[in-house]
């Protein structure tokens, strides 16, 4: 169609008359030739690849869930339109004295996330990992902070007063680093696979809880607790329950535990969920004191 209309295009403009009827009617079939050929081309794959992805959701639900609204499928398929996907997130949450009267614990956090870039382009980390604030008095710190993506990026690894540039304390003292900056021109590359350290210190009292926020897919998360006053508290791990599994979805660590550190596993994380972290001195530990939510 699209030679059709080039060479008709050609013939009238050379073979007749510029009033005479075949001429024009030639160069009306030829233009709407070449105009239906450039549609075909450039909008006829997209509309049917666009097809293709709304009859694909509609099955899917259509198997799942026939009753599903139109909200909880636009919902949905925003998840899975996910450009990270990371297997694992393994958390280690340290407890010590900071003061010989036991009265605030330094609590250090480090998470090693393994993950991909599933999008068609470089995933440039640009976001802005946060810390909550610590006890009054008491600044939170950002020890470590590390980037590795082998063969493809020069690896990031900064700590201590390496990171302090990269570092804002806000307003309630809770702290974030500025990723954009610190990692400059480095970028994942589709497909590739990556690995990042996250370590922080802050000072809480001998009773509280820290929420662990997921903005990502996460395939499994693993807890490791340790740390010299660890024997000393009642540790509560509570993860959102996940129908049709075994796993728990809440862990008591309490002292007559003795193996040190403790660790568990539990499932996949999506997008919007919090694992509550929450501990208290041993000797006051009561149900009351930790509340079991659902």
């Amino acid at each position: 169609m699209l030679a059709f209309g080039a060479v008709g295009v050609w013939a009238a403009q050379t073979h007749f008359k510029s009033s005479a009827t075949p001429r024009i009617l030639l160069q009306a079939f030829s233009e709407a030739a070449l105009v239906s050929s450039v549609l075909a081309i450039l909008v006829d794959p997209y509309l049917k690849r666009r097809l293709q992805d709304e009859s694909g959701w509609g099955a899917l639900f259509g198997y799942l869930n026939p009753r599903a609204p139109k909200e909880l499928r636009e919902a949905i398929q925003e998840l899975a339109a996910c450009k990270r996907y990371y297997t694992k997130a393994a958390w280690s949450i340290s407890f010590s004295w900071h003061d010989q009267a036991k009265t605030v614990l330094a609590i250090t956090l480090e998470v090693v996330r393994t993950g991909y870039n599933l999008g068609p382009e470089p995933y440039k980390p640009n976001g802005r990992p946060w810390v909550l604030a610590s006890t009054h008095g008491y600044q939170t710190e950002y020890l470590r902070y590390a980037l590795s993506c082998p063969g493809h990026i020069t690896t990031v690894d900064l700590r201590g007063a390496d990171l302090h540039p990269y570092v804002t304390i806000q307003n309630d003292q809770s702290i974030y680093l500025e990723e954009s900056r610190l990692v400059r021109n480095r970028a994942i590359p589709p497909d590739a696979r990556f690995e990042s350290i996250n370590r922080t210190r802050m000072y809480r009292h001998a009773s509280g809880y820290i929420p662990l926020h997921y903005e990502n897919f996460f395939e499994s998360l693993a807890f490791t607790l340790s740390g010299p006053a660890l024997n000393e508290l009642y540790v509560r791990v509570q993860h959102p329950r996940q129908d049709k599994r075994n796993l728990p979805a809440e862990w008591k660590r309490i002292p007559t535990e003795a193996t040190s550190p403790a660790v568990r596993t539990f499932g996949r994380a999506t997008p919007g969920q919090v694992t509550l972290i929450s501990w208290g001195l041993a000797s006051e530990a009561t149900d009351h004191a930790h509340p079991r939510t659902s």
